[in-house]
């Protein structure tokens, strides 16, 4: 599935309307070059949970930020700093993941066998790092309820 998004509005519009279709637990891995957007799906993702999306950061140095809403948990990480599977076992961070909404920056840190049959989104430029536009494209097949 693929969806161009024209602006952040709609990049946060459309994950919060993934993850309104969405049931925990659920990781969802967010790949994309930096600026692509990937804070800003969170963002979305987090409003549909009842998260103030102002209070959503990137967790670049803290590498996870939990957030309760109405609607669930969220755990959002961001694994750039990790080496290795060994880093990401040391912090204990999958231990979060059970029951919650997890959103993986920097996917490709993760263990391999953690990363078995878990859906992928991709967040790239559609024209030019310059212009808002952004193609996002969810692996297949991509499991949602109705």
């Amino acid at each position: 599935m693929e969806v161009i998004s024209r602006s952040p509005e709609e990049t946060a519009a459309f994950a919060a309307q993934l993850a309104n279709r969405l049931r925990p637990p659920v990781l969802l891995l967010l790949e994309g070059d930096l600026g692509a957007g990937k804070t800003t799906f969170a963002k979305g993702f987090a409003a549909a949970l009842g998260i103030d999306a102002r209070n959503v950061t990137s967790p670049t140095y803290t590498l996870m930020n939990e957030y309760v809403g109405e609607n669930g948990r969220l755990c959002h990480c961001d694994l750039y700093r990790l080496q290795s599977a060994d880093d990401f076992y040391a912090t204990g961070i999958e231990e979060s993941f059970a029951g919650a909404y997890t959103l993986v920056e920097w996917p490709d840190r993760l263990p391999h066998e953690i990363t078995d049959e878990i859906q992928t989104l991709r967040l790239e430029f559609a024209v030019n790092p310059h212009s808002d536009e952004r193609c996002i494209t969810l692996s297949e097949p991509f499991q949602v309820e109705r």
